[in-house]
């Protein structure tokens, strides 16, 4: 009876100290993802920039005046 409790008792010993021992993480390589992050949200900036360019109504600003001139 003392030796099952002893070969139990060793059992989880070995089973506690495998659990508890330490495991070496390998190294992340995160520094290109962030790279390829600013350099997308560079390009979108200056997409956005060409948008604005393209839809910019400052040639409807004198629409009004054209309009009156205009002989119907």
């Amino acid at each position: 009876m003392i030796k099952k409790i002893i070969i139990i008792g060793l059992i989880l010993l070995v089973i506690s100290l495998a659990g508890c021992a330490k495991k070496e993480a390998p190294p992340e390589e995160k520094p290109t993802a962030t790279e390829e992050a600013v350099t997308n949200v560079g390009s979108d900036i200056s997409s956005v920039d060409a948008l604005d360019k393209d839809l910019d109504t400052s040639d409807l600003d004198d629409i009004d005046k054209e309009l009156e001139e205009i002989n119907w």
